[in-house]
């Protein structure tokens, strides 16, 4: 049986699952959706997410010192509000950035308060469909999938989703497969924008799992591929895109597991591939999708 512990995305336990939801701003491996999950530090890059001037914190992310980290940010916090004011939009990433290690620690509350409050300050400074708050708003929903409520994390994903879409830099019509156009934007944007889509759609994808709607899952972990690969081909920095497809790919492929599909084991093993060059193959996600392959040779 599935024996996932620690601070999980979702309850229950399975023997065997399959799926991962996405965070926008950490690559984050919650796992599988049978399973009570636990975040993966093997996974997390700090620096993608940490600014330079702060590579304190990385340090303490690194070492796992998720405590200490959340001590320098919350100076960081108190030190920029006293230097710009409390409504700055440098005190939302701080924020944000509260929220990040908070969730790491395992407490969700604390988290769940930071990531709203800088939601609230993102769109003050910015607007209301300011991608940046769009990617607090996907950690509120990741957080509220933790603690079961599966409307809650559905409506903050969907609310991103329509976000990003609707973003200047990608329209509707952009996450269709041999469809995409990049004239009015640098590459790098654009692609980070689909990937944003395509994350959306597969943390979505989750959520009908967890209500078990397996047909609508299926439906928005293909969207959630067909835009993540066209991110792939416009990515510079192929290997953060790569992982999210990958896994987005072993989702797919457990649920067509789940609706006796065929190629469902050539995904898992595609995506394995994959996930075993990125992160390596002593981590319990390549082992959980191992274990899939072999449930579906079993059941397919």
């Amino acid at each position: 049986n599935g024996n996932g512990n620690g601070n999980g995305y979702g309850g229950g336990t399975s023997s065997t699952g399959g799926g991962t939801i996405l965070s926008q701003k950490l690559d984050l491996i919650p796992l599988v959706l049978d399973d009570p999950a636990t975040l993966d530090s093997h996974a997390i890059n700090p620096d993608r997410y940490v600014p330079p001037c702060h590579k304190m914190v990385a340090d303490c992310l690194k070492f796992r010192e998720y405590d200490e980290a959340t001590e320098v940010y919350y100076d960081i916090l108190k030190a920029d509000q006293e230097r710009y004011g409390e409504s700055d939009l440098v005190c939302a990433v701080d924020y944000h950035n509260l929220g990040v290690t908070n969730l790491l620690s395992g407490d969700l509350d604390s988290a769940l308060h930071y990531f709203q409050e800088s939601v609230l300050l993102k769109r003050a400074c910015l607007g209301r469909n300011d991608i940046t708050a769009a990617d607090s708003l996907v950690e509120i929903g990741i957080i509220l999938y933790m603690k079961g409520d599966l409307q809650g994390a559905l409506s903050l994903f969907n609310e991103a989703l329509e976000v990003y879409i609707n973003d200047n830099r990608v329209n509707d019509n952009s996450v269709s497969d041999n469809n995409y156009n990049n004239s009015d934007t640098t590459t790098d944007l654009y692609s980070s924008c689909l990937d944003s889509i395509g994350r959306s759609y597969n943390n979505i994808g989750c959520v009908y799992y967890k209500m078990g709607d397996v047909h609508s899952s299926l439906q928005y972990m293909h969207k959630s591929l067909s835009a993540q690969r066209n991110a792939l081909r416009l990515n510079s920095k192929a290997e953060s895109a790569l992982l999210s497809y990958a896994l987005t790919q072993a989702n797919t492929g457990y649920l067509k597991c789940k609706t006796d599909h065929l190629d469902a084991v050539a995904l898992m093993e595609e995506s394995l591939l994959v996930l075993e060059s990125v992160i390596g193959v002593d981590n319990k996600t390549v082992t959980d999708v191992q274990n899939n392959i072999s449930f579906a040779k079993q059941r397919c």
